[in-house]
């Protein structure tokens, strides 16, 4: 999770009210050349819309005063995000994400109204919707087979909780955690209904990193480094999680940015995004996410250049030593960097292990670092509660055999669709190659920002399946 581990400095909290005001201008914007759209629609009717500014004035006056202590701009932030959110579902949508990603109720004072804003936020997506009739839209035939693979995976992992030995604290844990994972699964797959809801919500992933760019800069600059390194600190979390966040949502301001149509601000806000991008990769010391760079830039070249296979070839070679290179390069202690390595192998080792063992259904949802003692195999760098550090081991060793091919299935059948629409959308195949390198060396097996990612790459294919049937 990129969440921070415990409460932080409240200095943060106003890098995130400057990203969400810059995510909230993002929408307002985009929310006023929708209403030049012949068919928009604003909460059924024209009444309601006059109530609109009534309860946004309300909205104000309660969160300012509630969030006083904490940041009254907060409040405001809070009140124009929930107002938008009425006036299309796809608002409501990319709203939960960013603050998802910012996580303000982490930071400074623990305040009840802030607590409750995961919760609100899918109740407030389905409200949207459903005052929203004009904008429902169906699973297109071309999303059945990744579909069929995510149920079947999140049946596979309840059936896995119900044979934990404590049954229902772990179903507990799969109804806070997965279920809600898969909620927004779902919420994006359904809310995400136009090119314009598309581009909006890879906007907002770009907006969210950089607000965990921002907070690495800051980070940087008045603490400096740990141990080598940018630890955890702000909304940045774990530096690994971080690098494959803003990894992930990089091709959505890099791709625009090398266009010929674009114009001169877009370039140049792509470029400037670009670099700070990579110096924060860096401070972070995150091997992964180096390798990720490197997976997304050869996956550009097969797209430029699908029948040169032996230029790619060459080119991957050139990239690995280059890597190879880079690791050098890192400032972090040798002997850090080989009981890192040691504990990954460690780590994956006692995942094939635990399958070995429960070949079916795996040691369980939630189970690996409660059993990993029990498991262990070869040389133990680290005790106690461990994770695998590989969103496939993460698979395989808690959910069996079975787990492992129902995930891989599903990934490989969003990468399938990704691909078939790399002329329209090539952002959106980088930022899944870069996402599923970056998550092979980390737990994000049920990561809400990997699902939402798959699920962007699925609505996008629906938008193009249902404009080519418009046009027939």
């Amino acid at each position: 999770m990129l969440a921070p581990t415990k409460t932080v400095p409240i200095d943060f909290l106003h890098l995130e009210t400057g990203a969400i005001f810059l995510f909230l201008v993002m929408v307002t914007w985009t929310e006023y050349v929708r209403a030049n759209e012949p068919d928009y629609d604003v909460l059924g009717g024209k009444a309601p819309l006059r109530l609109l500014p009534v309860g946004f004035l309300f909205m104000v006056l309660a969160f300012t005063s509630l969030l006083y202590g904490v940041s009254p701009f907060l409040g405001l932030e809070l009140a124009a995000g929930i107002a938008l959110s009425l006036l299309h579902p796809a608002n409501a949508l990319c709203f939960m994400v960013l603050l998802q990603v910012l996580r303000p109720w982490e930071i400074g004072p623990v305040d009840p109204l802030l607590t409750m804003i995961p919760r609100f936020g899918v109740s407030l997506c389905a409200f949207s919707w459903l005052i929203h009739p004009k904008k429902h839209v169906k699973l297109t035939p071309g999303n059945y087979r990744a579909a069929l693979y995510v149920l079947a995976f999140s049946a596979w992992l309840l059936l896995s909780a119900v044979r934990t030995p404590s049954i229902f604290e772990t179903l507990q844990r799969w109804l806070d955690a997965y279920f809600k994972t898969l909620s927004i699964f779902v919420l994006t797959l359904f809310l995400i209904e136009s090119e314009r809801s598309v581009r909006e919500l890879q906007m907002t992933l770009v907006i969210s990193s950089l607000s965990l760019i921002a907070s690495g800069v800051y980070q940087f600059a008045t603490v400096g480094l740990t141990q080598g390194r940018l630890i955890s600190g702000g909304t940045l979390g774990d530096p690994n999680d971080v690098g494959a966040f803003i990894v992930m949502a990089l091709p959505f301001v890099l791709v625009p940015a090398f266009r010929r149509k674009s114009g001169a601000f877009a370039k140049t806000a792509g470029l400037l995004h670009a670099a700070a991008t990579l110096a924060v990769i860096w401070l972070t010391r995150s091997r992964g996410t180096m390798l990720a760079l490197v997976g997304q830039f050869l996956v550009v070249r097969l797209v430029k250049n699908p029948r040169k296979r032996l230029a790619l070839l060459l080119t991957a070679c050139v990239l690995g030593a280059g890597y190879l290179g880079v690791m050098q390069l890192i400032p972090r202690e040798q002997d850090d960097m080989e009981a890192s390595e040691g504990s990954r192998i460690t780590y994956w080792k006692t995942a094939v292990n635990m399958a070995a063992h429960n070949p079916l259904f795996g040691v369980g949802y939630a189970q690996y670092p409660e059993q990993y003692m029990s498991y262990a195999v070869g040389r133990v760098y680290e005790r106690g509660s461990r994770t695998a550090h590989s969103s496939w081991f993460l698979a395989l060793g808690e959910t069996g055999f079975v787990g492992l091919f129902l995930f891989c299935g599903f990934f490989v059948s969003v990468v399938r669709l990704a691909w078939r629409s790399r002329e329209k959308r090539p952002a959106q195949l980088y930022a899944v190659a870069g996402y599923g390198v970056a998550m092979s060396f980390l737990s994000h097996t049920y990561s809400t920002y990997f699902y939402t990612l798959m699920a962007l790459v699925m609505a996008s294919y629906g938008v193009t399946e249902r404009e080519k049937a418009r046009a027939v």
